[in-house]
């Protein structure tokens, strides 16, 4: 690696608002990591989705920077050089863990601040299972 492809760890002291595609995201820093607040949880695969390919994972790995994904103050993600867990996965290059506990909890409280939008998702996939488990039925019976 070249004096110029590697930066000394990277320390950040930060509380900044981020705007992508309409949803606004809070960054604050957590030591030597950042924490990215999500306003939703679509809004945290917006963000994922409009990231460069491979040049956020060079830049954390080149500065030792972890950054946490959070919704709802829950943490439902973490990319960089110390992600580890065991739903792990690559996003912008960089190794991501997916954190079961922080999703579940913030799906919860996504639920409660959107008591009614979240009804609605809910009905939905209960009549979605309903159906297939009648065309599973159906199929089985011929």
């Amino acid at each position: 690696m070249s004096k110029t492809d590697r930066f000394p760890p990277l320390s950040v002291d930060a509380e900044l608002t981020l705007t992508v595609d309409g949803h606004e995201y809070y960054v604050r820093d957590r030591g030597n990591r950042l924490v990215v607040d999500a306003p939703t949880l679509s809004a945290a695969l917006a963000l994922r989705d409009s990231l460069p390919e491979g040049g956020v994972g060079r830049l954390l790995s080149t500065t030792d920077l972890t950054v946490d994904v959070a919704v709802h103050d829950a943490v439902v993600a973490t990319t960089g050089p110390s992600a580890d867990g065991p739903i792990g996965t690559t996003v912008g290059g960089s190794p991501t863990t997916v954190r079961p506990a922080g999703l579940a909890t913030a799906l919860v409280r996504e639920g409660r601040a959107r008591p009614v939008a979240t009804a609605a998702v809910v009905a939905t996939l209960l009549a979605l299972v309903w159906l297939v488990g009648r065309a599973v039925d159906a199929v089985g019976a011929d």
